[in-house]
């Protein structure tokens, strides 16, 4: 009689496997690949004794995007998260280039642990700066004659090759390179030379190394240390220092994904920024065992997302910084008409 009921409930355990699962299919998605922009503004005024002030400020920018190298795409297949006698869920949310945004998965195990992290981002910016030049009046004419107000401000930009040792200049973009071009002997130019590149701690490590748990492979964005400098000057006048998050510079990591068991229930949910940083990070045992709580220290710092909002206060901010250029520059070369 005993047999009977033993072999009576693995055949309806058997069945209730049966009924449901996850389809037979992998997720993929790619890392994150950053490319960093620097842009200088330069407004330019003379006095009446035809000298000219020059105002300077750098500002860098960041862009991601899915990397296209094949070691950077990944693959989760979906029959890794089940189990004989278990329920699982999963959800994830890509960029529209096939990036990770977010990871909430459900499955039965015996989790042990609450781990939650969240990440600080903050810009890391600083100011330009001013340099006197004697110029010929013919320059300061055509500031007169192209400017406004009696200012003239000109745009420079360029995009760092990582790989690349030594400086790289900063080009005139089109609207100003024929004003550039016309006054090139009074501006010194300008170019960006990368100073140090420094990784980043993961903020989790997986200490599984069998090989037999699910993982999402993730990038802990690195640190780009550069500046902007008159490539010309024997003492390489520095007019911007400082650094950015940059994607694949980054620290590899694995976060494991938890696998089911017969009792108990564990949840994960991971979410991360545009860079590919984690943002937060959080596993729930819901079994009724006890938790350990832990937090995750701030980990690094980075130029904003792009977002639409940000975007629109960025290009008010450049506007904004060429009017109080102009500003600057015309109380330099007139100080008793200052405003």
């Amino acid at each position: 009689m005993r047999n009977t009921s033993i072999a009576t409930l693995f055949a309806w355990m058997s069945l209730l496997h049966g009924c449901a699962s996850l389809p037979n299919a992998k997720i993929g998605y790619h890392e994150t690949h950053s490319t960093v922009k620097v842009t200088a503004t330069r407004t330019v005024a003379c006095n009446d004794q035809a000298d000219v002030q020059i105002a300077t400020d750098v500002s860098p920018s960041v862009s991601n995007a899915a990397s296209n190298d094949p070691k950077d795409y990944h693959e989760i297949d979906l029959n890794d998260l089940e189990g004989v006698f278990s329920d699982a869920s999963v959800k994830i949310e890509r960029t529209d280039d096939g990036r990770i945004k977010s990871w909430n998965s459900s499955t039965n195990g015996r989790g042990e642990e609450i781990i939650k992290s969240v990440l600080s981002l903050t810009s890391v910016l600083s100011g330009g700066g001013i340099k006197n030049a004697a110029v010929p009046q013919d320059a300061c004419s055509l500031v007169a004659r192209f400017g406004k107000n009696g200012t003239l401000s000109l745009t420079y930009s360029a995009i760092l090759d990582l790989k690349r040792k030594g400086p790289q200049d900063l080009m005139a973009d089109p609207a100003s390179n024929p004003y550039t071009a016309a006054l090139a002997r009074s501006l010194p130019p300008l170019a960006a030379e990368i100073s140090s590149f420094s990784g980043a701690n993961a903020p989790i490590v997986n200490l599984d190394k069998s090989g037999n748990t699910p993982v999402l492979h993730a990038r802990q964005p690195g640190q780009l240390e550069f500046k902007v400098i008159d490539p010309n000057d024997d003492k390489k006048a520095v007019y911007w220092s400082g650094s950015v998050l940059v994607a694949q510079l980054g620290t590899p990591y694995e976060i494991p994904i938890p696998t089911p068991k017969a009792f108990g229930k564990l949840t994960l949910s991971a979410s991360f920024s545009d860079s590919g940083a984690l943002s937060s990070l959080e596993y729930i045992d819901t079994n009724g065992s006890a938790s350990l709580v832990n937090s995750l220290s701030a980990l690094a710092k980075s130029t904003a997302s792009d977002t639409t909002a940000e975007n629109v206060t960025q290009a008010k901010n450049e506007a904004d910084l060429i009017v109080q250029q102009q500003r600057l520059v015309l109380c330099k070369a007139s100080p008793s008409n200052c405003k």
